[in-house]
C-alpha cells in the first residue's frame, strides 16, 4: 500500500483511476477494497481486451505477480508431486483394487481348505477327483466320449 496525503498524490490517484475505468476494469494497489471491478459504461469493450494485454497489466503489478507465482507453484506442487492430490487419488483407486483382489483370494483359499478337508474324509470327493482329473473308471463301466463338431 502506498500512503496518500491530500496533496498532488490525490490528483494522480483520481486520474489513474479514471484512466483505468475508461479501459474497462479497475486494478488499484492504492485502494485495498477495490480489487477488480468492471466499469459500467465500457463493459462491452472490456470483453474485447486481448489476453496478452490483460496479462501484461497483471504482471506489471510486482506484488500481485509474486503472489500469483507462489500460488501457481504451490498448486502445481500440491497436484503433481509424489505426495500430491493426484498421486493420492491414484493410490486410493489402487488400494480398492487390491482389497477386492485380497477378498477374492481369501474366498478361494477357504474353498480350497474345505475341499482339502473333504478329500481327507469323504470317499465321494476322492472318487470325483479321480474321475474328473485323471479319467479313471470303475471296473465294468463304459465310457462314452462326445466329440465336438467343427461348426460350433
Amino acid at each position: 500500500m502506498v500512503p496518500c496525503d491530500r496533496g498532488e498524490d490525490e490528483g494522480f490517484l483520481r486520474s489513474s483511476l479514471r484512466a483505468q475505468t475508461q479501459r474497462g476494469f479497475l486494478i488499484s494497489p492504492f485502494l485495498p477494497t477495490l480489487k477488480l471491478t468492471m466499469s459500467k459504461d465500457t463493459k462491452s469493450k472490456s470483453w474485447k481486451m486481448l489476453p496478452g494485454k490483460f496479462l501484461k497489466k497483471l504482471w506489471s503489478n510486482k506484488k500481485l505477480s509474486a503472489v500469483l507465482f507462489v500460488v501457481i507453484v504451490g498448486v502445481c506442487f500440491a497436484l503433481f508431486s509424489t505426495k500430491g492430490v493426484l498421486q493420492r487419488v491414484r493410490m486410493e483407486k489402487e488400494k480398492t483394487v487390491w482389497k477386492k483382489r485380497i477378498e477374492e483370494e481369501m474366498r478361494e483359499q477357504e474353498r480350497l481348505r474345505r475341499f482339502s478337508g473333504d478329500l481327507d474324509t469323504s470317499r465321494f470327493a476322492i472318487e470325483k477327483v479321480a474321475r474328473e482329473e485323471y479319467g479313471m473308471i470303475r471296473p465294468g463301466e463304459k465310457v462314452y466320449r462326445v466329440r465336438k463338431s467343427k461348426k460350433e
